[in-house]
């Protein structure tokens, strides 16, 4: 909108600002898709702990 401190940003200008947002069903889909993205991240990440844990059990076996 290019509010600044020439322009500022008043109750008058802000109502004035409109924006268009998706349907109900676009947003529920999008959030759905992240939430299963989200659940893969944290398997991942946990897999990926297990993996670290047995990397440095398998080294401290052949380093001693």
């Amino acid at each position: 909108m290019g509010f600044s401190r020439s322009y500022r940003a008043s109750i008058d200008r802000i109502q004035g600002i409109s924006f268009v947002a998706p349907d109900r069903a676009v947003q529920d889909d999008t959030i759905a898709k992240i939430e299963e993205i989200e659940e893969k991240i944290r398997e991942s990440e946990i897999a990926l702990n297990d993996l670290t844990g047995k990397t440095a059990s398998i080294l401290n076996q052949y380093l001693k």
